[in-house]
């Protein structure tokens, strides 16, 4: 099991939480690490000479694994990632089990107004998921991160994506 703590930093896609990872990195001198970066990665060292993956398991897994991996010689990190995840059959949830396996000493929660983060998609990738989904899948991960933190009795702090930007001395709390 890894030594270091995490700093969960969760949100839609689009909402501004690679921002807020590189606003704090430059405050704080956090190493930052994204969970589909790091999955991706893992999933690339176990592809053999024909491309194909050897035991694919679950992207979660992956994502456990490369955090046992990681040696960021620091007592935390900031972890980018999600609680849930929109598929092709709708919402999908990250299990709790995911986040027990983790070191987690706090989460923090982005929302934004959806048809902002729809237009900061749009700009970003040159496509966006519907309004209605946006607003759904902000809502579920606001009712994740919520049960998570009551789950494991960590500090939650749920925030605008604006209001992140303004001030983030009381980030220092959670060092």
């Amino acid at each position: 099991m890894f030594e270091f703590q995490i700093i969960f930093i969760s949100g839609v896609h689009g909402v501004g939480k690679s921002f807020l990872c590189s606003r704090i990195n430059e405050i704080f001198s956090l190493p930052i690490f994204s969970a589909s970066s790091l999955i991706k990665d893992l999933k690339k060292s176990e592809i053999d000479v024909d491309k194909r993956v050897i035991d694919a398991g679950n992207n979660q897994d992956y994502l456990i694994s490369a955090l046992n991996n990681l040696n960021p010689q620091s007592k935390a990190i900031i972890l980018d990632g999600h609680f849930c995840l929109y598929g092709s059959d709708g919402i999908i949830d990250i299990g709790i089990k995911t986040f027990e396996s983790m070191r987690l000493k706090s989460i923090i929660t982005l929302h934004d107004v959806p048809e902002k983060i729809y237009k900061r998609m749009h700009e970003r990738d040159g496509k966006s998921l519907d309004v209605d989904i946006i607003n759904s899948l902000q809502e579920r991960e606001l009712e994740l991160a919520r049960f998570t933190a009551d789950q494991l009795n960590v500090r939650l702090h749920i925030i605008s994506a604006n209001e992140s930007l303004k001030n983030l001395k009381w980030i220092e709390e959670l060092l």
